[in-house]
């Protein structure tokens, strides 16, 4: 027995304007995110506008930067006290992240200008800045590949999901 489909022009006038509300509603949301992810990573990678390149420059760095310096020269920019500042530290990574150095020239940046966010008693879902080992595991310039990232979007997406429906009481599917 086949089975028949509804139509859009068969069903009653408030179905029709429920089911536009609700493209509608996701249609702004969409704009919406695409509006913030524009203005969040765009350029990171050099060029004018929003690629794949500077989405995964700000997750992940790239094989050019690391995700410490693409943060610094992007969104976390402003919150150094000085240009000077992002300097030192860009030259700290191209010149090998000796630690010494580290604990003469970054750390007091760093104490002074980032860890107001950036440790994990405040938020562990940022990276840890707080020490030399947890700042090295953001300054290595192995970019992920486009599979890794779109893996690790997709198991975020499912979590939240699961988490939404597991803390408001309702069954996981």
């Amino acid at each position: 027995m086949a089975t028949r489909y509804r139509r859009f022009r068969d069903i009653s006038t408030s179905e029709r304007i429920l089911d536009s509300l609700f493209l509608l509603t996701i249609g702004l949301g969409y704009l919406f995110a695409l509006t913030h992810l524009y203005f969040t990573h765009s350029s990171r990678d050099g060029q004018p506008g929003l690629s794949v390149d500077d989405v995964m420059i700000a997750y992940y760095g790239s094989h050019d930067h690391s995700r410490l310096g693409a943060a610094i020269n992007g969104p976390m920019e402003p919150n150094l006290s000085s240009k000077a500042d992002k300097l030192v530290i860009l030259k700290w990574l191209q010149d090998g992240k000796n630690e010494e150095e580290y604990r003469q020239k970054i750390q007091p940046i760093l104490e002074r200008d980032c860890l107001t966010c950036h440790r994990p008693t405040i938020n562990e879902s940022i990276p840890d800045l707080s020490n030399f080992e947890a700042v090295l595991e953001v300054t290595d310039a192995n970019g992920a590949s486009l599979p890794a990232l779109v893996k690790v979007s997709h198991i975020h997406l499912f979590g939240i999901a699961f988490a939404e429906n597991l803390g408001n009481g309702a069954p996981a599917k």
